[in-house]
């Protein structure tokens, strides 16, 4: 099973980590379509610059997101 975590980190340590398991193939783009949207509403929900689709695309890219305060939101792949 692949295991797909939001995480959320700041000074200090981690705030939260939401998880979304992806059971079966065929309903795995539902599964990181939601863990995406969840992704980036932690990111604005941390008051991280998120302005437009291309700021979404980059962040999930790169697989996190940053803000001057320490704040940091991370997507994270894994297998279990």
């Amino acid at each position: 099973m692949r295991v797909i975590n939001v995480v959320v980190t700041n000074k200090n340590g981690v705030q939260s980590i939401d998880s979304f398991g992806i059971f079966e193939e065929q309903l795995g783009q539902d599964v990181i379509d939601k863990a995406e949207k969840h992704f980036i509403h932690k990111i604005k929900s941390n008051n991280i610059e998120c302005e437009d689709e291309t700021d979404e695309e980059n962040y999930l890219g790169n697989g996190y997101a940053d803000h001057d305060n320490g704040i940091i939101v991370a997507i994270v792949w894994s297998n279990i």
